[in-house]
């Protein structure tokens, strides 16, 4: 079947996107792109579920500028909130009983790249309640997983929390002490 735009020599609309959106945009994906895919790498083992999760986050990023609403925190921050919520989205719908608590034993953390098995990334979920138990701090334990799993920079944590970089410096080295007694 051919629509009114195939064959007749006419060229399809256009799109209209403001040229602010879009140099705002680039700018924005620039930052985050690289960042955020090296973070859900680490969460997914799925080359495919990676992709998919990476584009769910620039997707996201789009919309946000083209609503032109401001950021809270720092672009990197909001977009690894937002990617870690996906991946725990996709973890539930591939394996629900996975998602359920039913880690099966002897799962490792981490599998080889090409493995699809979502169970390495729920593990590693699981390694970050465990860290979230054992330090007992909210705040505190944000600081150490925007440190560790997001690889935010001080500067960009204190931002993203309205604290000083001091402060960020403290609480890391409390959860670290914390999260160093959890028995492996």
């Amino acid at each position: 079947m051919i629509t009114k735009y195939e064959g007749d020599g006419v060229d399809p609309p256009a799109q209209a996107v403001h040229p602010r959106v879009t140099a705002r945009f680039t700018e924005a994906l620039k930052e985050v792109h690289p960042r955020i895919d090296h973070v859900v790498a680490r969460l997914v083992r799925d080359r495919h579920l990676r992709e998919d999760i990476v584009q769910h986050v620039d997707i996201a990023l789009y919309l946000h500028i083209k609503r032109d609403d401001a950021f809270r925190v720092p672009i990197i921050s909001w977009a690894y909130v937002v990617a870690k919520n996906k991946a725990i989205s996709e973890f539930r719908r591939l394996k629900p009983e996975v998602a359920a608590g039913e880690l099966p034993d002897r799962t490792p953390l981490f599998r080889e790249s090409h493995s699809a098995d979502p169970t390495a990334g729920i593990a590693l979920f699981d390694l970050l309640r465990d860290v979230d138990r054992a330090i007992a701090d909210p705040r505190q334990y944000r600081v150490w997983e925007m440190t560790h799993v997001a690889q935010l920079t001080g500067v960009e944590i204190a931002r993203a929390l309205g604290v000083s970089a001091a402060t960020v410096s403290r609480d890391l080295n409390r959860a670290m002490a914390k999260a160093s007694q959890i028995e492996p």
